[in-house]
């Protein structure tokens, strides 16, 4: 270790606040009251973004204090209060500084996010405690050590920002491409005759699973339980290791999914619905069918799934489903909301097969370059971490 430098442990840097939970029932969207964060879902890159207030404020960050996740899938998230005073839920902890640089810190805490989301533990809501925090020993360097840290990497992330929103910037065109070829179809198409979705489909829940009998789980001989957290916006199914549930008990078998279904999502635990009644067909076997999730099942022996199937993905679509949501935190839509919709079909099955193809180009298209620019996002995240590391492990020149 550098000459100068000391191990310590961080709770002898810094004030450690934790939020506290506030009822649905005394918050709001308007804007009365105090800036209220609920969770990682109000992080943005560097700084949250209020978007719901309370009258009823219980915990508070102050200006200057950085943000750290908690609980929940986003544990180890960080972020900057650079605006006002705002109230914080139990999901969140505010880490104030004490004795130590204020920016100096904000990066050390940003070179630790993968280690706290590493820490995490418990089945349904992982989390860390305070002590997984104030216990835990960091190398700190002198004062005048700590602003020549901060100065070397400000220097350095400007350069990756710009890089970074760049690459954004192009995925977002790419995802266009996509998002035009729906809504030319679906929005901006005069000539299609509008069809209720039920006189198509019907859509069917799935089985209650009682959390207790999954769990995340490597093992392949355990069906997995399909839930909200393996599709994506992309309307595609995701499998990690974080999101990979696998059933521990006797499996129903009325309930696997054949290879081809299309499913619907059906519940969402972000109020924000960015995946409440996206589609995803069933690309492989051994995947359970939750209540969460809905089966669309076809009226007819030539109902156009795909075409179905784009409808779904389209803004129209998703803007009525939206609407008719109900709950707070946790969203839910129903067979009906969605048998309700009004799909624009071509007046005869040559056209919707041409559609469907063009469909299917665009969203291919688009995918593939969303994933191309979402690589280089990752890494410059990897660099930015590994200068972060670098630079308080004392090997930053």
């Amino acid at each position: 270790m550098k000459a100068g430098w000391r191990v310590v442990p961080l709770g002898e840097v810094i004030e450690l606040i934790s939020g506290e939970h506030i009822d649905a029932k005394d918050y709001n969207t308007s804007g009365r009251g105090i800036g209220y964060l609920t969770g990682p879902s109000d992080f943005g890159v560097e700084s949250p973004i209020i978007s719901k207030w309370t009258e009823s404020p219980k915990r508070f960050a102050e200006p200057g204090d950085i943000l750290l996740t908690v609980k929940g899938s986003g544990v180890g998230k960080i972020n900057r209060l650079r605006q006002e005073r705002v109230a914080i839920s139990r999901q969140i902890m505010a880490v104030r500084p004490k004795g130590v640089d204020p920016a100096f810190l904000f990066l050390l805490m940003a070179s630790l996010s993968d280690h706290f989301a590493a820490q995490a533990t418990g089945a349904a809501i992982p989390g860390i405690s305070r002590e997984h925090v104030t216990d835990l020993n960091v190398r700190l360097p002198p004062l005048d050590e700590q602003k020549r840290i901060v100065a070397v990497l400000d220097e350095a992330f400007e350069g990756l920002s710009r890089a970074r929103a760049n690459a954004e910037a192009n995925r977002e065109d790419a995802r266009q491409i996509y998002a035009s070829a729906l809504e030319a179809t679906f929005s901006n198409n005069s000539e299609a005759i509008l069809t209720q979705l039920g006189n198509l489909i019907d859509i069917s829940h799935g089985f209650a699973f009682d959390g207790s009998d999954f769990e995340p789980s490597n093992d392949q001989s355990k069906p997995i339980v399909l839930t909200p957290g393996n599709y994506s916006e992309d309307g595609a199914l995701v499998f990690s290791d974080r999101n990979t549930k696998r059933l521990k008990v006797d499996t129903p078998k009325q309930y696997l999914f054949q290879r081809g279904d299309l499913t619907v999502v059906m519940t969402d635990l972000s109020s924000k619905m960015k995946i409440l009644g996206k589609p995803a067909f069933i690309s492989e076997d051994n995947l359970l069918h939750n209540q969460r999730i809905g089966r669309v099942l076809p009226k007819r022996h030539d109902c156009p799934m795909g075409y179905l199937y784009h409808f779904l993905n389209s803004d129209e679509a998703r803007r009525r489903i939206m609407e008719t949501a109900t709950g707070t935190m946790v969203r839910h839509t129903a067979p009906k909301r969605i048998l309700d919709l009004q799909v624009p079909m071509p007046r005869d099955s040559k056209e919707v097969q041409e559609a469907t193809d063009r469909l299917d180009h665009c969203q291919i298209e688009a995918v593939q370059l969303t994933k191309r620019y979402s690589a280089r996002i990752a890494q410059i995240d990897t660099l930015r971490q590994s200068l972060l590391r670098k630079a308080f492990s004392g090997e930053l020149t």
